[in-house]
């Protein structure tokens, strides 16, 4: 079976760099079933029954980074989705980028996040947040509704990632309301799911505590997660139903100041967040750093190639699923493989080893899905 499912997806992927399936934690499939929806049929911006689908039992391995290729021919597989960051004042303006055009044309499902300007942080949003509410960039969301449905293939998409830090909480739950209005305005897109993606487990920690905010007396007790997800915000008639929740959890280095651990236990504070509120969840950026091209501790921290250890990242992950509930738990995550040490961040690039436990995994899977006994 699981060669079957496998020389299905590779014929599917034709255009893959390595000709061969996307990099994904399988379960036990069912030829019949929501999955043979991702195995058959044409992917063409003017028929995309046969593109391939959203997660639906499976957690989907992705990447961010400009070495994807590279990393793409040492694994033997491909990465199956890509981490794409949109804005109205880069990459061409639009939220169908390069970036994104490039995954859809690997095959790949594109998660996307746009921004109105370039704010970040320090409260330094509002103004622009303000101007997506008043409608002054209305008619770029009805431009990209007409680019997005001329093209047809299906991705995930959000508002503003990590929105914890850069303005008021009531003021993004209507921008993001705004957004989501008009590009599902007269009717819904069809090719498109809808995510939030906030910080890590540390907004789900925090209070939500800016008394400047001029809606903060609804908020007031809510962690920040929470105070920020749009979830049954309304805007012109139209109410926000996310099909994704999602955070960016990393395991720091010691030099920036924050937590390490391992990924079981960055990922869970998400899990049981998203469990809590019935939806499935994305990780749409995580890693943890690196000491060297050849470091060891980064590729355990991956893939303990000597055990099946429970709380490296590609057997956990494929842990973090719900029983009995295919379509919840963890759908896919994405690495982030960039060098941030100049923002005082951690360099999150992939090893050398690491690279390899990868491939190791990759070529393995048989074996995986056998030991744990899916």
């Amino acid at each position: 079976m699981f060669d079957k499912v496998q020389a299905a997806i590779a014929a599917v992927l034709a255009a893959s760099v390595c000709g061969c399936g996307p990099l994904v934690l399988e379960e036990k499939i069912d030829p019949m079933g929501a999955e043979a929806q991702e195995l058959s049929g044409p992917c063409t911006p003017t028929d995309h029954s046969g593109c391939l689908s959203f997660p639906v039992s499976r957690v989907y391995v992705g990447y961010y980074g400009s070495r994807q290729e590279e990393i793409e021919k040492a694994m033997g597989r491909r990465f199956a989705m890509r981490r794409v960051y949109a804005s109205t004042s880069f990459g061409g303006g639009d939220i169908l980028n390069g970036s994104a055009l490039s995954a859809l044309a690997g095959s790949q499902i594109p998660v996307v996040t746009f921004k109105v300007g370039t704010c970040n942080g320090s409260n330094s949003c509002n103004d622009e947040w303000k101007s997506l509410v008043e409608g002054r960039h209305d008619g770029w969301l009805a431009a990209q509704r007409e680019k997005i449905l001329a093209d047809g293939r299906r991705f995930i998409l959000g508002f503003h990632h990590e929105p914890e830090q850069d303005g008021w909480a009531s003021l993004y739950r209507k921008a993001y309301a705004h957004a989501y209005a008009r590009l599902n305005s007269p009717t819904p897109l069809p090719n498109v799911r809808w995510v939030f993606v906030i910080t890590s487990g540390w907004a789900l920690g925090s209070s939500y505590s800016d008394a400047s905010d001029p809606g903060y007396a609804a908020l007031k007790g809510l962690s920040k997660a929470d105070a920020y997800n749009p979830e049954g915000t309304s805007s012109g008639g139209v109410t926000v139903r996310l099909d994704y929740l999602a955070a960016d959890p990393y395991s720091w280095c010691l030099t920036s100041g924050h937590g390490g651990g391992s990924f079981r236990s960055i990922a869970t504070p998400i899990h049981n967040w998203a469990a809590a509120r019935s939806k499935p969840y994305l990780l749409t950026e995580t890693a943890t750093y690196r000491l060297g091209t050849s470091d060891e501790r980064q590729a355990d921290w991956i893939h303990r190639d000597d055990s099946f250890d429970p709380n490296d990242m590609l057997n956990s992950a494929a842990g973090l699923r719900v029983v009995g509930d295919p379509s919840a738990g963890l759908k896919g995550f994405m690495w982030f493989d960039s060098d941030h040490r100049w923002e005082g961040h951690c360099d999150w690039r992939l090893s050398d080893q690491s690279v390899r436990r990868f491939a190791d995994f990759a070529a393995d899977l048989e074996r995986f899905r056998t030991l744990r006994g899916l």
